[in-house]
């Protein structure tokens, strides 16, 4: 999404120059907003251990499902021994990772996990993506606001009463996606024509299903398919269907001064609107113009 930013800490990063590196910690401001990563450069040999480079959070240029993309070379960057050792115990301000938090205040509550990174929202929040269990593990996401305390050894989460298995799971949203796309593919009478016509978004873990289809027991069958994904956590859908379509077209001609009294027929396919109809000459421009404005027309061809 739009402004969204995901640093997932052991994931590969790949340099403006190709190298391959791997993400192993970041530095923030108080507020949990990152200020600089560190990055693990590879080293001369496969047997050997590559520098630390502290880079500038910006250097963060594309955010991938498998791997961050750098828009600096693996030869820029200060070299350092770990993010982490330097800073005062109680300062919040860095994750690297080996990471780990409990759960306070009460110490017959204290559950022990790791951290995998945190998520910037496009709303500028901060979220910390934890990670909870032994055999079974179970990823969630928590308000950077909840972590209170820091030392070297943990950061302690203040949940305010609510347990680990109340906090939302963690998915990302690439995964969301992909996982809604699929049971679109499966909606009976859905064909790519009908697929390419709508636009599908996640944040969050929630679905937004934009775009145009032939009729409202279509949009209803998608809504339904993608509200059955287990990694969804909602579904929106803005889904307009084409006699809807026709209807609003219809409306605005008849309403418009330059356009209303003449008689239009009005055809929508996946909101690709055909006008056709016997109207005055001056009419006929005008026709396609309003029809352009109407919420849900794709393109409008005009027979009159």
């Amino acid at each position: 999404m739009a402004g969204r930013k995901t640093f997932l800490l052991g994931q590969a990063v790949i340099f403006a120059d190709g190298v391959l590196g791997r993400l192993e910690g970041l530095e923030m401001e108080p507020e949990w907003v990152p200020t600089h990563l560190l990055v693990r450069a590879p080293g001369r040999w496969p047997w050997q251990t590559g520098r630390l480079l502290r880079l500038p959070a910006e250097a963060a240029a594309e955010f991938r499902t498998e791997e961050t993309v750098l828009g600096v070379p693996s030869t820029g960057g200060e070299v350092v021994s770990h993010g982490g050792d330097s800073h005062a115990e109680g300062t919040l301000n860095w994750l690297d990772t080996g990471s780990r938090f409990h759960v306070a205040p009460r110490a017959v509550e204290r559950h022990t996990g790791g951290f995998l990174g945190l998520v910037v929202k496009g709303d500028g929040s901060v979220h910390l993506i934890g990670e909870v269990g032994a055999l079974v593990k179970r990823r969630f996401v928590v308000p950077a606001e909840s972590a209170a305390y820091q030392n070297h050894e943990f950061i302690w989460l203040d949940l305010k009463g609510q347990s680990l298995d109340s906090l939302p799971a963690y998915e990302p949203d690439e995964y969301v996606e992909k996982e809604a796309w699929d049971a679109l593919r499966r909606v009976p009478s859905v064909g790519e024509t009908e697929l390419r016509a709508i636009q599908l978004e996640v944040e969050d873990g929630k679905v937004l299903l934009l775009g145009n289809v032939a009729a409202s027991r279509i949009a209803e069958a998608m809504e339904g398919a993608v509200s059955q994904v287990p990694t969804a956590l909602g579904v929106e859908s803005r889904l307009i269907a084409d006699p809807d379509v026709e209807t609003s077209v219809a409306t605005a001609l008849a309403q418009d001064p330059s356009t209303q009294g003449q008689r239009f027929i009005v055809h929508s396919r996946l909101g690709n609107v055909v006008l056709e109809g016997q109207v005055k000459p001056e009419a006929a421009q005008s026709a396609v113009d309003v029809a352009r404005q109407v919420a849900g027309v794709v393109n409008v061809e005009s027979r009159l």
